[in-house]
């Protein structure tokens, strides 16, 4: 019998792990979509038609024109929005509502290190306010 190997793609972040694929051989990473709190810290913008660069699946929103000449080669995963919500995540575009679900290993990540980023982004804060207070109090020695 032959054993299954596992399959995994490699971003700067975190190693995700292909779970299975659908019908058109395409990955899905996690059964689980990401939390909406997730999703709305990575929400950058909304174009009518994008494709999730880390499952190579192409999204539309009902704005999308497709062109005439059949210029997507796959399905397209069309949604009933006006325009698409989506991420950037290791400078990689994620489509929300993606079936292949990669933004979980993102939350995942700060979730299991978030003792470190917690401690990172206070001593990193309360560095920007400390020079921000020095630039602030140079400046009102030179106003008269």
């Amino acid at each position: 019998m032959g054993q299954q190997q596992n399959e995994y793609r490699f971003s700067a972040t975190v190693c995700l792990k292909v779970i299975r694929r659908d019908e058109n051989h395409k990955p899905i990473f996690s059964d689980k979509p990401p939390s909406e709190d997730f999703l709305a810290a990575i929400r950058y913008g909304g174009p009518d038609a994008h494709d999730c660069e880390f499952c190579g699946r192409f999204h539309a929103s009902q704005e999308y024109q497709a062109p005439k000449n059949g210029g997507v080669g796959e399905k397209i995963f069309w949604h009933e929005y006006s325009s698409l919500d989506t991420g950037l995540l290791d400078n990689k575009t994620f489509v929300f509502d993606c079936p292949c679900n990669a933004a979980v290993f993102y939350e995942k990540f700060f979730w299991q290190h978030l003792p470190v980023i917690a401690t990172y982004s206070r001593a990193r804060a309360a560095r920007k306010c400390a020079e921000a207070q020095q630039k602030l109090a140079l400046a009102e020695s030179v106003v008269p």
